[in-house]
C-alpha cells in the first residue's frame, strides 16, 4: 500500500514474510520505492483491512491491529488518523476506495468512518455491500489498478 510516492507499507501476516517482502525489493529495487513491513496478526488476512491510505496524509487505521512502530511512523510523518476498532475492521470500516475528485465509495455500515470522511469533505458514496463482507471484500478489494501506456514510436 503506498503511503507517498516513494514509500509503501507491506503486510506480514499469513500471505506475505520477509522473503516475499525482500524480493519485492529486488524487483523494485530500480524504482526508488522504500518498503516498510508491517507485521500483522493471521486474523487481519491483508494490511488494508486494517490500515487504508485513502487520500494523501489521510489514513484510516486500526491502532489495535497495527505495530506502535508502525503507528508513530504515521504520526511522524504528519498524517491525519481515522481510527476504527477491531470490530469495525471485520465491517470493513478500513477497506474503502477513492476514486478521485474527492470521492469515496464505502460500505454503508462503515457509518461513523463515513461520517468522519464527509466532515472532512469527502463525498461517501456508501453501498449496502451486504453480500461482498460475507466473502471478506469490501471497495478497494473490487479495484484493480490500470496503467495505460502509450505505445506510439
Amino acid at each position: 500500500m503506498y503511503l507517498d510516492d516513494q514509500t509503501a507499507a507491506v503486510g506480514i501476516g499469513i500471505r506475505t514474510d520477509m522473503i516475499g517482502i525482500k524480493e519485492l525489493e529486488l524487483a523494485l529495487q530500480d524504482t526508488g520505492i522504500k518498503l516498510i513491513p508491517v507485521d500483522f496478526h493471521k486474523d487481519f488476512l491483508h494490511i488494508d483491512m486494517i490500515c487504508n491510505v485513502i487520500a494523501e496524509k489521510l489514513a484510516i487505521v486500526c491502532p489495535e491491529a497495527l505495530s506502535t512502530d508502525f503507528m508513530n511512523y504515521l504520526k511522524d510523518k504528519n498524517f491525519q488518523l481515522i481510527e476504527v476498532t477491531k470490530e469495525q475492521v471485520f465491517q470493513h470500516a478500513c477497506n474503502l476506495l477513492n476514486i478521485g475528485n474527492d470521492t469515496i465509495i464505502s460500505h454503508a455500515k462503515a457509518k461513523d468512518v463515513n461520517y468522519q470522511l464527509s466532515a472532512l469533505g469527502f463525498e461517501v458514496i456508501a453501498l449496502n455491500l451486504k453480500e461482498t463482507l460475507k466473502s471478506g471484500g469490501g471497495p478497494r478489494c473490487m479495484s484493480f489498478p490500470i496503467e495505460r501506456v502509450s505505445h506510439n514510436k
